[in-house]
């Protein structure tokens, strides 16, 4: 589920992106809020779509 730890930055960008419109509308821009999330994340615990 967590992939390479070199693509999480990747990973959460799509998962936001893949938000509907209405919650996406709040993380923009994607990539920066991926970036931010991907940096507080403990790589490996837990599951990634929590």
């Amino acid at each position: 589920e967590w992939g390479v730890p070199g693509q999480l930055h990747e990973r959460v960008t799509a998962m936001l992106r893949s938000l509907p419109k209405a919650l996406r509308r709040q993380f923009v821009p994607a990539p920066d809020w991926a970036r931010d999330v991907a940096e507080r994340l403990s790589f490996g615990r837990g599951r990634l779509a929590q």
